[in-house]
């Protein structure tokens, strides 16, 4: 998760913490190039998202946590119920993505103008596989 601190340097922390229990609301994408990661990072704080959570490595992985088994009981509870009551599966993606060796990015979105400028940011750095979670789907916003 980015920590903005009001020091630069500082501003970009990645603490791969955030369980994202509820998808809904992320706008989810996958970036190759850390590069390309870290200045899409920067751009969507300069433009005044302030839930920006970035996920790398295996610890990325762990944290987005697909089936769950990662957060003990209650974390497979939340996504076995997310599977079958909608179409929120597509996590595995993003947790096979870290451990590949790309970045993936959320961003809590507001609203479709949010969604929009975001998603308009993350395809300037090149993002990939960009999926807006709403309440019960998931759209495509790239593939």
């Amino acid at each position: 998760m980015l920590v903005r601190t009001g020091d630069e340097e500082a501003d970009m922390v990645d603490q791969n913490e955030a369980f994202i229990a509820d998808p809904t609301d992320h706008l989810l994408a996958v970036i190759d190039d850390h590069a390309g990661a870290e200045a899409a990072q920067r751009e969507l704080l300069e433009a005044g998202f302030d839930q920006v959570h970035v996920y790398e490595g295996r610890a990325g992985a762990e944290t987005l946590d697909s089936t769950g088994t990662e957060h003990g009981i209650a974390g497979e509870v939340v996504r076995g119920v997310q599977q079958m009551f909608s179409n929120k599966d597509n996590l595995a993606e993003y947790e096979q993505a870290t451990r590949e060796g790309a970045t993936v990015i959320a961003v809590r979105i507001q609203d479709n103008e949010a969604r929009d400028r975001a998603a308009d940011i993350l395809g300037r750095h090149a993002a990939r596989d960009m999926n807006h979670f709403g309440k019960a789907v998931v759209h495509t916003i790239t593939p």
